[in-house]
């Protein structure tokens, strides 16, 4: 795995997660992890979204979008 990369492919992701890719890919299809950005065809992870992801328990993708919601405004209330 490339350390520094900020975008994960599912083989990546599912390596720093401690599953394999085809266990990723049934979570994904539960909503079970964080959102793909999708590069044409190929989707890739925020590496920071699935360390966060991984640091917050593995919640379910839906509760785990509202915690990066609240991140981001702790952080803009810091900033600003």
């Amino acid at each position: 795995m490339r350390n520094n990369a900020m975008l994960l492919s599912d083989v990546e992701a599912a390596e720093l997660a401690g599953v394999c890719r085809a266990t990723w890919h049934r979570l994904r299809a539960r909503g079970r992890i964080p959102a793909a950005v999708k590069l044409g065809r190929c989707c890739r992870w925020n590496r920071r979204h699935v360390e966060l992801w991984i640091e917050r328990g593995c919640p379910p993708a839906q509760t785990f979008t509202e915690i990066l919601s609240q991140e981001v405004r702790r952080a803009a209330r810091t900033i600003g």
